[in-house]
């Protein structure tokens, strides 16, 4: 994340009639983002390409990619896209302001098991979205999710995401997307959080999105990531150790739980759940999942 101010543009305005009005804070590694409203007070997200990057061709590309998947997702498991154009040379994405919290900013309190379980399946029904789609984020961590006020949650920034999918034969067609400059062996994601294949260079399914949501709840019901330590050690975490069990860290959690939240951090991509939906099955059918 750049964490820059990147002010410049305050007060132009883009399409759909949308003003400039703020800088907010991140929007990921190589966007600004800003809060733009209309005359009918009408209020959206705009990310904007940094102008650091715009003489590096491949990092516009990436960009651009980015744009356009997030326009054929058509808001499914994540912002809508409402237009798009170029500001003084820079590409910009018009998106859907989602009015919610960062999982980031959750979990700076204590989240019990049952709300853990809850927030787990609005990510995991977000996540069937895009896979039905053929779409894997490959980048699931408290920063990229945002939990709505009714429940819900939507992913955000579709940086590193590709076109990949747990049932093919059921996937939409996204057609031809801007080409992917960066190499099938390079790795992706965010070292805490990224699957043993992914961390190797290995090509991915919406598996190893599951493995996030293993991670992020594991986070959730312990108050810590299953690998800790300095960043190498976190990747051999992943690669080759074995991760504590959650009831080792929180002796309240029910077997099942405990179980399935193991299987979703299984090193191997076929023992994991098959798909979000079923891990999702499975969360619901555990106590702590269970409707009261």
């Amino acid at each position: 994340m750049l964490g820059r101010d990147d002010s410049s543009l305050v007060g132009r305005t883009v399409a759909g009639g949308f003003r400039l009005v703020s800088a907010i804070t991140g929007g990921g590694g190589l966007s600004s983002v800003y809060r733009a409203e209309r005359d009918d007070g009408t209020a959206a997200a705009v990310k904007v390409l940094h102008p650091l990057f715009l003489d590096a061709p491949p990092l516009r590309r990436r960009f651009e990619r980015e744009a356009e998947l997030v326009r054929r997702l058509a808001g499914r498991g994540a912002a809508a896209a409402l237009g798009s154009g170029e500001l003084d040379g820079r590409p910009y994405l018009v998106l859907e302001l989602v009015d919610g919290e960062l999982l980031a900013r959750r979990l700076e309190q204590p989240v019990d098991a049952r709300s853990a379980v809850r927030i787990a399946r609005a990510i995991l029904e977000a996540l069937d979205g895009i896979h039905q789609l053929g779409v894997v984020h490959r980048d699931i961590k408290p920063t990229n999710v945002m939990l709505l006020p009714d429940g819900r949650a939507k992913l955000i920034d579709f940086g590193v995401a590709s076109r990949a999918g747990l049932l093919p034969a059921q996937r939409f067609e996204l057609g031809d997307l801007p080409p992917d400059d960066r190499t099938p062996s390079a790795p992706l994601g965010t070292p805490g959080y990224s699957a043993p294949e992914q961390i190797e260079g290995k090509s991915v399914d919406g598996r190893a999105d599951l493995y996030s949501v293993g991670v992020l709840l594991f986070e959730m019901l312990c108050g810590r990531r299953p690998f800790v330590g300095d960043p190498m050690e976190v990747l051999r975490g992943h690669l080759e150790r074995t991760p504590p069990t959650p009831q080792s860290l929180a002796p309240s959690l029910s077997a099942q739980l405990d179980a399935l939240v193991l299987i979703a951090l299984a090193k191997s991509p076929e023992s994991r759940p098959p798909s979000a939906r079923a891990l999702s099955a499975g969360l619901a059918a555990t106590p702590e999942g269970a409707r009261r």
